[in-house]
């Protein structure tokens, strides 16, 4: 029997006997039974959309692919024990079966590697077989990017949600500059005359006492155009 409406759908694969797959749809779909095809309802902040989701044990692509398009699939996640070595073979023969499915998102997951030498086994095959690798348990463990990385597919279906209007940011408020007075401008003037002088003064002072004795001066000459202590403080 051909499902007529499948269409789009997510397959997920167990790559073990042992291996209860469904717990993955759940973390995607929500808690559900798992048995045959379930609705993924999708409604994030960007879209909706309606998918259908297959759980499939290893040995049981064949038969799928009698009732659904595969070429259709815009998923396609296997599920393995987070030992490669020992799962190497079943992943080659699961993949071997969905030679036909072309799906745009392919995810290899476990709940965590069994060892270093096995994590880096199986991000190498991930790679060379296009599919990103997932650990979604244990301190590497990333359980919402299995959702995130299958919303990220352009479902045929979806309905786009409009773009909230964004309020551009109010520019801040200068305060105003204070023109300075005659008399500021006589100090600054007598001020600039002694520069030298304190210059030659500063120089001999120790290091700390040259900082504070700058600041003094920086201070004056603020003070000397009409500026707020106040405000040079602030800054």
């Amino acid at each position: 029997m051909f499902y007529e409406d499948v269409e789009p759908c997510v397959i997920f694969v167990s790559c073990s006997d042992d291996l209860e797959v469904g717990k993955l749809v759940d973390i995607v779909a929500g808690a559900g039974d798992n048995a045959g095809v379930r609705v993924w309802d999708i409604n994030n902040k960007y879209y909706e959309a309606t998918v259908n989701v297959f759980v499939v044990g290893r040995g049981e692509l064949n038969r799928l692919e009698n009732d659904v398009n595969f070429g259709e699939a815009g998923g396609l996640v296997l599920y393995y024990d987070g030992n490669f070595q020992k799962c190497s073979g079943d992943l080659k023969s699961v993949l071997d079966a969905a030679r036909n499915l072309d799906a745009d998102i392919k995810l290899l997951v476990c709940d965590c590697c069994s060892s270093d030498d096995s994590r880096t086994s199986a991000e190498e095959w991930a790679v060379q077989e296009g599919f990103e690798h997932l650990e979604i348990a244990g301190d590497e463990g990333d359980s919402d990017r299995l959702k995130q990385a299958l919303e990220a597919h352009l479902w045929p279906n979806m309905i786009t949600k409009p773009i909230a209007t964004i309020k551009p940011p109010e520019k801040p408020k200068r305060k105003p500059i204070k023109k300075p007075k005659e008399d500021d401008s006589d100090d600054f003037s007598t001020l600039f005359e002694q520069l030298v002088s304190m210059k030659e003064q500063a120089a001999g002072l120790p290091a700390e006492e040259r900082k504070n004795f700058a600041e003094q001066v920086v201070l004056a000459y603020w003070r000397s155009i009409g500026g707020d202590e106040e405000e040079l403080l602030d800054i």
